[in-house]
């Protein structure tokens, strides 16, 4: 009963896995592409093609040098550098200028890629591709969707909380308590800091009054 137990837990966390990381990896490419059209030009904006084909070889490679370790600890680490490799990879856009070649913007598909390689070399692989290919297409309509009502950067940000979603549900697989909870309690929190700073980011108005402006910010700016 406890090896069923097992497996259906094991099951649970790789769904997710694949469900979570090929529509983020997907829906971010498409959206860094639109900020960097706003940014800098068309020709530049294609280089995060090769930037996210780069992060996604180099994530397979280091992935089958992590799985000689506790793999749920290495998937929720990762998931969490997932998470903050998001907000780096919109720093890199804003400060684009100061950049030689926006590196930051590798990361977000490097740990995605060390988490999606290290399912497939688990699981059913037949599954888990028709899985795979099923979500990264729904990562294709997602931004389509979403960055007419809400911008790119609001975008961003609700992606942001889909991996720490899965900490807690790899977290389930670790046996010590105390360091699961903690973690959990430590994504909640993040999760519910996320959701505030989106809903900040949301009302911002997209345009004022000329008389609100000279009244209310500009003699604060």
């Amino acid at each position: 009963m406890e090896s069923i137990s097992k497996k259906g837990q094991d099951w649970f966390i790789n769904l997710s896995a694949v469900l979570i990381f090929p529509f983020c990896i997907i829906s971010l490419e498409t959206i860094l592409f639109h900020l960097l059209i706003i940014v800098s030009n068309y020709l530049q904006a294609t280089t995060i093609i090769s930037i996210a084909m780069f992060g996604i070889a180099l994530g397979g490679l280091i992935s089958f040098y992590l799985l000689r370790f506790s793999r749920y600890v290495i998937l929720s680490l990762t998931s969490l550098l997932f998470t903050v490799s998001i907000g780096l990879s919109y720093f890199s856009i804003v400060r684009l200028d100061n950049f030689d070649f926006p590196w930051l913007l590798i990361f977000p598909f490097l740990t995605g890629s060390v988490i999606v390689s290290s399912i497939f070399s688990k699981a059913n692989s037949h599954k888990i591709y028709f899985i795979d290919l099923t979500a990264s297409a729904l990562g294709v309509v997602y931004p389509v969707l979403a960055i007419p009502f809400i911008k790119s950067e609001s975008s961003m940000i609700l992606l942001a909380i889909l991996p720490l979603i899965f900490i807690i549900v790899a977290l389930s697989g670790v046996k010590n308590s105390v360091l699961r909870t903690i973690f959990q309690l430590f994504s909640l929190f993040s999760i519910a800091g996320i959701a505030l700073f989106l809903v900040m980011n949301v009302y911002i108005p997209r345009a004022i009054h000329a008389d609100e402006f000279d009244q209310k910010i500009k003699p604060f700016v």
